[in-house]
């Protein structure tokens, strides 16, 4: 949505423009709004997918078991069971900040500085994302009681 990228499934699930999508017939919206200056009063979009109830269990002695999603640069998604006695992730785990490269006051990144924090960020000339995503960042968590 921020960057009006999309996939063709039919063209080899290569990357292109999407500039809108049809929420109904009578409404559509736009898309791509950080590939122009037309919100640059919004700096950013910063987002976890793995804030959940999920992270603070995981972060307990509970006895559970955690199902997680880790991003490799080699070996692309790898993905886990394990006990929670055994699981460890941090606070900023799965914290996604996309930058407006059009911001009026764009965020610091030196603010965000943090190894578990992935960037993204649109570089205008080229219409491509520079996705700084670092090895081994989490990219999704579930939590289960065990036995089930």
């Amino acid at each position: 949505m921020l960057y009006g990228q999309g996939i063709d499934k039919d063209k080899d699930f290569t990357e292109v423009y999407v500039p809108t999508a049809q929420k109904n017939e009578d409404v559509t919206l736009e898309l791509g709004i950080f590939t122009s200056a037309k919100y640059k009063e919004i700096s950013a979009v910063i987002f976890s997918t793995t804030a959940t109830m999920g992270k603070a269990i995981s972060q307990t002695p509970l006895e559970r078991t955690v199902r997680f999603s880790r991003y490799d640069k080699t070996r692309g998604l790898l993905s886990g069971l394990i006990d929670n006695s055994k699981y460890y992730e941090t606070h900023l785990d799965g914290l996604q900040i996309h930058h407006n490269p059009f911001a009026d006051h764009p965020i610091d990144v030196k603010d965000f500085d943090k190894y578990e924090v992935t960037h993204y960020f649109y570089d205008v000339a080229s219409g491509e994302i520079d996705n700084q995503q670092k090895n081994y960042t989490l990219i999704s968590r579930n939590i289960f009681e065990n036995g089930s």
